[in-house]
Parts: C-alpha cells; structure tokens; sequence
C-alpha cells in the first residue's frame, strides 16, 4: 500500500476556543473536510479519545460508508481521528496553535491508496497530488469557518 500525506495551514483572527468548538462539533465535519456528508457521533459522551464516528463519503463517483476513530485529542489544541473502515485507510490530525490574537490551524492527512491504479498515481503525481489537496484542504477549511477577509493563506 502507498500513502499520500498533505499538510496545510492557515491563520485565522479569531480565539482557538472558538476553532477547537467548531472542528469538534461532529455536525461541523463537512465543513472543514471535502467529501464528507451525515456525520454521526456512535459512542456516548464528549468527542475525546476513543469516541468513534461514522460519515458518508464520496470518493470515485460513489458514496461509502466510513467509521473512524479519535486517536488524539488534547483540547483546545490538537485533534487526531483514523478511519477503521471504509474504502481506504485515512489518518486525519488538526494541530491549533495560538498566533497574536488569532491561531494558526495546521490539517495533516495521511490517506492510503484502494488499489494499484491510486498507488501508482501516487508515485507518479505525488507532487501535484498533494499541492491540489492542500488547495483543497485550504479552501474547504477557511470558507465555511470563518469569514475568507479574516484568513491569512499560507501554503
């Protein structure tokens, strides 16, 4: 199996509070990654290590069913989910780190190729790839978030 892994950042003037409440809000989660629709919290309680989830996700023209797992969370600054069923394997982090008055929000995702046709596509386009994905995960985060003029973009 070949991974694909992608980081992006971005600032944003508002408190880390306030972005930790969003990013945990289970409901919120297709606003901040792209694909994901009918996001469910299927363990009882707060989100917190251990909690598990589900969501729909479209991925090759088709929607599938995935379930994951948080493997981290350390509020208000570090949350980490993996997928434990679904199409492909896929490894999610959000890192908050307080910046002046605002916090910088760094997405790391680590996702596994299906078959031999998405590995071989990440030998080949690895590159470019990940500089659509970081556009992606840029544009999907910092539009429904927070307002864009309050976003600083950095790449």
């Amino acid at each position: 199996m070949r991974w694909l892994a992608t980081t992006s950042a971005v600032e944003v003037d508002r408190p880390v509070e306030a972005v930790w409440e969003f990013v945990t809000e289970v409901a919120n989660l297709p606003r901040w990654v792209r694909g994901v629709s009918e996001p469910a919290l299927t363990s009882g309680g707060p989100l917190g290590v251990g909690s598990t989830l589900r969501s729909q996700y479209r991925y090759a023209g088709r929607s599938h069913e995935l379930a994951y797992v948080v493997t981290g969370c350390d509020a208000p600054g570090w949350l980490s989910i993996r997928s434990t069923a679904g199409p492909f394997p896929v490894e999610l982090s959000l890192a908050l780190t307080p910046v002046g008055s605002g916090v910088r929000v760094e997405k790391r995702t680590n996702a596994g190729s299906d078959g031999w046709a998405t590995a071989a596509s990440f030998v080949l386009l690895g590159p470019l790839l990940r500089f659509f994905c970081r556009a992606i995960h840029i544009r999907s985060t910092k539009l429904l978030v927070i307002p864009t003029a309050l976003w600083k973009l950095r790449i």
